[in-house]
């Protein structure tokens, strides 16, 4: 079989890039963006503001308190999704594998590609050439046979270079990298190598998969694959789930498990009124807790009866809060997303007032009042105070 040939197109700070498209005049000042308020912390940064010692994650009001002439805007996801779009239909025009992986930053498999565009070497250029010349963009270009080296080679390439790695090569080539750059090593794992320590790849590397099988069980050849430069993972084409997402910032710091829940809920009224708007039930929700440390946790569940009532879906997503959030550092942020959305049935049943519950009837009365007489017209106790 031939060798596969994957591409890593990284636009470099890509929301700093878009902005300064959109205003020239930004372009020489140290640059953040970062949503507002006073727990806010810096989403991207341009190259004069890490020349000034910030670094992304740092909290705005010490980013403020460090570079007294920096510039600070609010993140336009619409305009970065556009300009996302715009980066992927080029990158589609060499290959119709493509896998966006977040703004700016998108895989290409152009193994089948040499006939019309020439060797991978000559396509990634192109690639490069045409994001430069027909979008004003600066992409850092990484090649290889699989997607983690492909990254890794991007991440090499940085601000605007193109890294091809030759077949043969990868394990030689990732040995310098930190390990918690591998694709298997979850947060477990790189603490449980920090133990251990081995921090880079080429300490990993050395050791067999019995070795690995001792300390890390299933996760072992995972390891074992990825240290040597192997990586499976096919490059997918982006699949078109919908899905509802809404996040809150506290502001301030707590692990004071009734306010926790009282912004949950909050969370949750939201997306369910989308839903009802949307004629949409949802199955299942994930919640995402990003702690004061900058850790981050992940839980997800199933709720027992597709749903798009607020009173109904809570039980689950309050349990699902418990399950999650562990840890006693205090919270920062939470956020929440609905998916695996079906359509409501849209033929009503044949005795429509004996089936409605008193659930829906509540439901429906609160959205009838929010909206003729606004969203603080009528509201549930828990969230007063949570708006």
């Amino acid at each position: 079989m031939r060798p596969r040939a994957i591409i890593y197109a990284d636009a470099t700070a890509f929301p700093v890039q878009v902005e300064r498209l959109r205003n020239p005049r930004l372009r020489g000042y140290p640059l953040v963006i970062a949503p507002p308020g006073v727990r806010a912390q810096v989403l991207a940064l341009s190259f004069e503001a890490r020349q000034a010692g910030l670094r992304k994650g740092m909290r705005l009001k010490d980013a403020l308190r460090q570079c007294r002439d920096l510039i600070v805007l609010p993140p336009d996801e619409r305009t970065y999704a556009r300009a996302t779009h715009a980066m992927n239909k080029i990158l589609s025009s060499l290959s119709p594998v493509f896998e966006p992986e977040r703004y700016g930053h998108t895989y290409v498999d152009i193994t089948s590609t040499q006939r019309l565009f020439g060797g991978p070497t000559d396509t990634a250029w192109r690639a490069q050439k045409e994001l430069k010349s027909r979008l004003q963009l600066e992409v850092s270009v990484g090649l290889a046979s699989n997607k983690m080296v492909s990254k890794l080679a991007a991440m090499a390439s940085k601000p605007h270079g193109l890294r091809p790695v030759p077949q043969g090569e990868e394990a030689k080539f990732i040995a310098p990298f930190h390990v918690g750059l591998l694709p298997a090593v979850t947060k477990t794992i790189q603490e449980q190598l920090v133990d251990l320590n081995i921090r880079l790849v080429r300490h990993l590397q050395p050791l067999s998969l019995a070795q690995l099988a001792v300390s890390f069980g299933q996760q072992a050849a995972a390891l074992y694959q990825n240290a040597r430069g192997v990586d499976p993972r096919p490059v997918q084409p982006p699949e078109q789930t919908p899905r509802i997402c809404v996040s809150r910032s506290l502001d301030e710091d707590t692990n004071d498990f009734e306010v926790l829940r009282a912004v949950l809920f909050v969370l949750l009224e939201k997306a369910a009124r989308t839903l009802r708007t949307s004629h949409l039930l949802a199955q299942a929700a994930r919640l995402q807790i990003f702690y004061a440390d900058y850790r981050e946790a992940t839980g997800h569940c199933r709720f027992p009866v597709p749903s798009n009532m607020e009173i109904e879906l809570y039980p689950a997503v309050q349990a699902l809060l418990e399950k999650t959030c562990t840890r006693r550092t205090r919270v920062r942020a939470l956020s929440l997303v609905l998916f695996e959305l079906t359509s409501r049935p849209r033929q009503l049943p044949l005795f429509a007032e004996a089936t409605v519950s008193k659930t829906a009837a509540l439901t429906q009365a609160v959205d009838r009042i929010r909206n003729r007489f606004g969203e603080d017209a009528i509201r549930f106790a828990r969230t007063i105070g949570w708006s």
